[in-house]
C-alpha cells in the first residue's frame, strides 16, 4: 500500500508531496456512469456491455448521480495553504 504519492507540478519543476488525505476516495460507479460505460460500447463498432453485478446492486446499491469530486476531496490543506498566502 502506497501511503504518500510525488507529483510534478504543471507550473514548476519541484515535487509534491500528496498525503492520503488530499487524494480522492475511490468510490463505486453510479447508476449515469454505468448507463455512460454502456453507450461507449458501439460507439466506433459493434461493442457489447458485460456488467459484473447484478441487476438489484444497480437499483438499490449505487447512487443514482455520482458525487463530484471536490465534494469527496478534503480541502483542508488548501485552505490553509491559500490562507497562508493572503496577507
Amino acid at each position: 500500500m502506497i501511503k504518500t504519492s510525488v507529483f510534478l507540478t504543471p507550473t514548476a519543476n519541484t515535487p509534491r508531496v500528496v498525503s492520503p488525505k488530499d487524494s480522492v476516495v475511490a468510490m463505486p460507479i453510479s447508476q449515469v456512469q454505468a448507463r455512460q460505460r454502456a453507450a461507449r460500447a458501439g460507439h466506433t463498432g459493434s461493442g457489447k456491455c458485460h456488467r459484473l453485478y447484478a441487476e438489484a446492486a444497480y437499483w438499490n446499491e449505487m447512487l443514482p448521480n455520482s458525487i463530484p469530486d471536490i465534494q469527496r476531496m478534503n480541502l483542508a490543506s488548501t485552505i490553509l495553504q491559500l490562507r497562508a498566502m493572503t496577507f
